[in-house]
């Protein structure tokens, strides 16, 4: 298990740039890095339901736009 986890790891760490790798530098586990990459690259669930709630709420403005005119 740990031969797997080190190998996914370095994997990782090779894939990554500069940028994300301070982002990762001190996880300590193959998937504490999948996790902050996660949360970097797409948000936390929080986030995500924020996003989801404005795009509706635009889609919604931009309909009654159509239909008033």
């Amino acid at each position: 298990m740990m031969e797997k986890n080190a190998k996914t790891k370095r994997l990782l760490y090779f894939g990554l740039g500069p940028d994300e790798y301070t982002r990762i530098s001190e996880c300590e586990s193959a998937k504490d890095i999948w996790e902050a990459l996660q949360v970097a690259h797409e948000g936390t669930n929080q986030v995500k339901q924020s996003r989801i709630v404005l795009l509706m709420r635009k889609y919604e403005l931009f309909e009654m736009v159509i239909v008033k005119r």
